[in-house]
């Protein structure tokens, strides 16, 4: 799966790009089962997900959402009378969070041996999915997302999660269009302890049980 020179990169780097992980055949088939979730998807849900504002917009239907396939509507996706302003599929901030356990297509996606194999490889002893996300980038809506890291919104001590970030389309940085790309900050593995006390600003929590979350 990787090369010794990979792996030596990605403890270096903290990060590891593998070109044409996935087939075409793979691409298209997550690409049409996505839309079929979202065409079947009730617009009554009015869920929006917002990596700055989310401990306003939590509700139930996010906080559980852990085991189950929902869609998430984007910031600027509804007027104030809570009406879409768009249509539906071009609304959709993400789908989450279970597609690995109950979607048969991502399913298969998710389960792959090569995919356990590389978790392996780069250290894992006992390697599982917490959760999946199908995460679109919509023209002309959504709201800004400043650089953050996975560990706000899944954080253990001392750090276990690892993100698998699959690019199902290509993207540009090139102004005025840019989006969908991934950028990363080069050898904060190396120093992730410090990465993790120090540096984590936010930490999103559950409050109250299962009725609204916080920050630390």
């Amino acid at each position: 799966m990787i090369t010794k020179q990979q792996l030596s990169n990605y403890q270096k780097d903290g990060f590891l790009v593998l070109p044409e992980y996935a087939s075409i055949t793979q691409i298209a088939a997550l690409k049409k089962e996505a839309t079929l979730i979202v065409d079947d998807f009730d617009p009554s849900n009015l869920s929006v997900f917002s990596t700055e504002q989310q401990i306003d917009y939590t509700d139930q239907y996010f906080l559980e959402s852990g085991d189950k396939i929902r869609c998430f509507f984007e910031e600027h996706a509804l007027d104030k009378q809570l009406q879409l302003v768009l249509p539906k599929e071009l609304s959709i901030n993400k789908i989450g969070h279970a597609l690995h356990e109950l979607n048969t297509v991502f399913e298969a996606f998710s389960y792959q041996q090569k995919l356990y194999d590389l978790a392996l490889k780069i250290g894992y002893r006992h390697p599982a999915i917490l959760q999946s996300m199908y995460i679109c980038k919509q023209p002309n809506i959504g709201g800004l997302i400043h650089p953050h890291q996975d560990n706000t919104f899944l954080y253990t001590d001392p750090p276990s999660c690892t993100a698998f970030w699959v690019a199902l389309e290509d993207a540009t940085i090139k102004m005025p269009v840019c989006g969908g790309f991934l950028a990363l900050i080069v050898n904060i593995q190396t120093n992730v302890d410090t990465c993790v006390k120090r540096e984590v600003s936010k930490l999103i929590l559950r409050a109250n049980g299962l009725h609204g979350i916080q920050t630390a």
